[in-house]
């Protein structure tokens, strides 16, 4: 696999370094379609500088970084690099990633020289951080699952038009229900084929397959279709006195982001969720229709409060397992901690059924679920809740937690009126985004909040914060843990190995950065652990319930003492343990199983083949194609030829390694933890 630095193009043209810094657009117009074109990532330029080094030569990864030449299908298209330091180890792939705001498993995608375990990672050397990999490209005109699934996008014609299989760029072309892929909402929105609905995908009906979708997944029009109690989605028809007037656009409602009421009144609609939760955002689980139907936006002209029909219904019974999260009972044993998205399990679900509808991997599925039988759904049990979403977190382009934590202050206009000023910026790097000044506040010990004023000031305070609102300040207030992703871990059963947890004793050394004797903080250790982790350089704490919570830095060498009003908890209490084994985004275990034979190019030379897959989800991935492996019965080992075959064998296989060979050799194993 190739690896270009610059902007896919039509064969012949040329890839250049400078293609990273100033990029151009694929897409030729800006129209209803245009989410779909290639713009810059501002946050790429906005990612934080390293430390400076001394004046080196900084070399590629790969020794075509910055040929130029012909992109073909396959090869992997950087659009923006970023470079490695004097020191570096395996932690330095996760580093990379996190700062320029792309996951772990994408990195290694762009840059598959790099073991999974990043251990031949390379100082003073040039890795991609953004890009892709080239599909195949509708240069001729046809596109489509006919033609190997050929994009439109990057051609003259940008959409797949689903009844001829060819490019185009007029408006039925891109219409809702015609258009398969490319500059448009394409099949995955909209049914191209006339199925739809939580049966496939949650696909919307348009065009000439109609505009309601009914109970069984067909899209159509007329009573059979758009009648109540046939209709899951589209323009159902709506019996007067079911619903109030304002909510009759409910099943078709107009949301364009999944948010609802709020200031543009949006109501929610089955692409979404039908229920409209206490956060102002549409879904379907019970997390939004039940128990987190509640609060200020949830308002029954936005969108439902319960996922059942319309009829009387008794909500179930919830329980809480330490996360803040009303879980319902009874749910199936062992299910995860943290999750938030849960399942009613009935007598025709299954595994596999489950995952699909709710649109997450079987993998996931069997880890949140570990006693419904370890990969065989032995053991799922009927009238039991299941877990099919856990809490999530991300940040923004600003650095912001999305969702917004729990009690913290975030971009309030005010002045400040309390704690200490540890430093204030008026020029430099701090003052020129809210991102560069949330980084000085993170890399500095006992910042817990700051005031920002874009291009003016960063003041970086410490202790509590007792900000006054004004309309007329200079700043905006942010809490710390604004920008700090909340543990899922503060309520584990057990410590991570070597911490110290919940020991009675004294302070004998480190330095205080802040001592809390009032607000959220004291009110459980939870929260007190949780300032600890948003609080740069806390290592360690010390609690008292509902009195104290002192955030130390430093080694700590606490003294226990059996009549101390004081428990002990190193930093690491709060934390989630490294597992010990991960898939990649291949689905290949991490680290690699011992004796595993993986990743070797080479022909078959024994064995049995059980199925050979030349179309289909198979051939478009490793992951794919060992998902399926997996699931078979007797498989022991895989061919794979990107885009091209799977090849499942059993029995014992004696490959022979030749690099002219068009297919890559993976034990079963490979993919195991």
């Amino acid at each position: 696999m190739d690896l270009f630095l610059g902007q896919s193009q039509q064969p012949r043209g040329a890839f250049y370094f400078l293609c990273c810094l100033t990029f151009v657009s694929l897409a030729s117009a800006a129209d209803t379609c245009s989410p779909w074109t290639w713009q810059n990532n501002v946050a790429r330029t906005a990612a934080p500088a390293a430390t400076a080094e001394p004046t080196v030569s900084f070399v590629p990864s790969s020794p075509r970084i910055f040929e130029s030449g012909d992109v073909v299908m396959g090869d992997i298209v950087c659009r923006f690099p970023g470079q490695t330091y004097a020191n570096v180890n395996y932690y330095t792939c996760t580093e990379l990633a996190d700062k320029y705001g792309i996951s772990l498993e994408k990195f290694f995608m762009l840059n598959p020289e790099l073991d999974p375990d990043c251990g031949n990672i390379k100082p003073y050397t040039i890795y991609c951080v953004d890009g892709f990999i080239e599909p195949l490209r509708a240069y001729d005109g046809k596109c489509g699952p006919p033609n190997n699934n050929a994009t439109c996008v990057g051609t003259d014609a940008q959409c797949c038009n689903s009844e001829t299989w060819t490019c185009g760029d007029s408006k039925e072309d891109c219409a809702p229900g015609t258009c398969y892929e490319g500059r448009c909402w394409g099949d995955k929105v909209y049914s191209t084929d006339g199925t739809c609905g939580y049966q496939h995908g949650k696909r919307r009906c348009a065009g000439k397959w109609g505009d309601c979708c009914n109970m069984d997944g067909k899209c159509g029009t007329g009573t059979a279709f758009c009648g109540w109690g046939k209709c899951q989605s589209g323009n159902c028809t709506i019996p007067d006195g079911v619903f109030p007037t304002s909510t009759q656009g409910l099943f078709s409602g107009n949301t364009t982001d999944g948010t609802c009421s709020g200031k543009n009144n949006y109501v929610c609609n089955e692409l979404y969720g039908l229920c409209c939760n206490k956060d102002g955002k549409c879904g379907s689980s019970f997390s939004d229709c039940g128990a987190g139907c509640t609060g200020s936006f949830s308002q029954p002209q936005f969108g439902k409060c319960s996922s059942a029909s319309p009829t009387t219904t008794t909500a179930p019974t919830t329980t809480s397992l330490g996360n803040g999260i009303a879980t319902p009972t009874p749910y199936q044993p062992s299910m995860v901690s943290d999750c938030d998205e849960f399942h009613f399990v009935t007598n025709a679900d299954t595994c596999t059924s489950i995952a699909s509808n709710q649109g997450i991997s079987l993998a996931n599925f069997y880890a949140w679920n570990p006693d419904v039988g370890s990969s065989t759904c032995t053991a799922l049990k009927p009238n039991y809740y299941v877990c099919v979403g856990i809490q999530s977190c991300t940040t923004n382009s600003f650095g912001l937690v999305v969702p917004q934590p729990s009690g913290a202050s975030c971009g309030i206009q005010a002045r400040s009126n309390g704690g200490d000023t540890i430093i204030s910026f008026n020029s430099g790097k701090p003052i020129s985004s809210l991102v560069n000044c949330k980084d000085a506040c993170l890399d500095t010990v006992g910042c817990t909040n700051l005031y920002f004023t874009e291009g003016k000031y960063c003041n970086l305070h410490s202790g509590e914060e007792t900000h006054v609102a004004s309309s007329t300040a200079a700043y905006l207030f942010y809490d710390s843990s604004c920008f700090i992703c909340p543990s899922k871990c503060l309520s584990a059963p057990s410590p991570p190995a070597g911490a110290t947890c919940n020991v009675q004793a004294l302070s004998s050394g480190g330095t205080t950065i802040i001592s809390y004797n009032s607000g959220a903080s004291i009110q459980s250790i939870s929260a007190c652990g949780a300032a600890c982790l948003a609080t740069a350089g806390c290592t360690n704490l010390y609690y008292t319930p509902g009195k104290y919570c002192n955030l130390h830095a430093g080694t700590e060498t606490h003294k226990p003492s059996s009549t101390s009003q004081y428990y002990f908890y190193d930093a690491s209490c709060f934390e989630c343990a490294e597992p010990s084994c991960r898939t990649d985004f291949q689905g290949l275990a991490v680290p690699k199983p011992s004796g595993a034979v993986c990743n070797v190019v080479a022909y078959s030379n024994g064995g049995t083949t059980i199925v050979s897959y030349s179309s289909g989800e198979a051939i478009k991935s490793l992951k794919g194609c060992s998902a399926e492996c997996l699931a078979t019965p007797g498989c022991t080992n895989l061919y794979y030829a990107a885009g091209k075959y799977c090849n499942l064998h059993s029995g014992a296989e004696t490959h022979n390694p030749n690099s002219a060979s068009p297919y890559v050799f993976y034990e079963a194993s490979c993919f195991e933890c």
